[in-house]
């Protein structure tokens, strides 16, 4: 008896603007980490999906996603040498399922396998090992690129859990992928959605005593500063 192929996963989008499509899921791309999986996006190339793994934040996820589809940070894709680079992996679309939960969310597929950990690019060891170039200005170019991010405060969000690890570097430009924007302080009409994870060895010192729900821009800037201080 012959094995059937199985169905594509199928669910719902909805986009800022109201208008929804159908979405189905093609093949996994990342485990992901602690909030859920990332699969291709049948329809788009350039777009994935990540679903997270518990349905039961569906309510608290919702109104989170609809926060950053309205307030939305201007972070086009760079272009050099005709080539785009996507520079914040930005919610495009809610995704639910036929029975109205959110179940994740649309975004823009960023090419990890041109891009190294930032943490990676600090190390001499590693660099050579990667062959990444040694030099000194496109160290500085990146720095240059991470405080860029800081036009996320424009809108009133916070990363918050800001470390090297967190933060990608496309090797031949050294342009940068901020990834998990759905773990970031968001600001929203009736209020703040907050951060869900910091690390301790990149807060601020007035922060030890602080939530990560607690802390903002502050934290992003000290966290930067450090970063940046092992970079160059």
């Amino acid at each position: 008896m012959e094995k059937q192929e199985e169905q594509p996963v199928i669910y719902n989008a909805i986009y800022a603007d109201g208008h929804f499509e159908k979405v189905r899921l093609g093949e996994l791309v990342n485990k992901g980490g602690a909030a859920g999986k990332i699969y291709m996006n049948l329809a788009n190339p350039n777009s994935v999906a990540k679903i997270f793994h518990k349905k039961s934040k569906s309510s608290t996820n919702r109104k989170k996603l609809e926060a950053m589809l309205l307030n939305r940070p201007n972070f086009p894709p760079a272009v050099k040498d005709g080539t785009e680079y996507v520079q914040i992996a930005w919610p495009d679309a809610i995704l639910e399922d036929e029975n109205g939960f959110c179940v994740g969310y649309l975004m823009p597929l960023i090419n990890m396998s041109e891009a190294v950990s930032l943490d990676h690019l600090m190390q001499k060891a590693i660099r050579k090992k990667l062959r990444l170039s040694e030099k000194y200005a496109y160290r500085v170019f990146a720095a240059y690129n991470i405080a860029s991010m800081a036009a996320l405060h424009t809108c009133g969000h916070y990363i918050v859990d800001l470390k090297p690890s967190n933060v990608s570097v496309y090797k031949d430009t050294m342009m940068v992928a901020m990834v998990d924007c759905d773990g970031f302080s968001i600001k929203g009409e009736l209020g703040r959605y907050p951060a869900e994870f910091v690390s301790e060895e990149y807060i601020y010192p007035e922060g030890m005593d602080l939530s990560c729900e607690e802390m903002g821009e502050e934290q992003d800037k000290f966290a930067l500063a450090v970063m940046i201080f092992k970079l160059l």
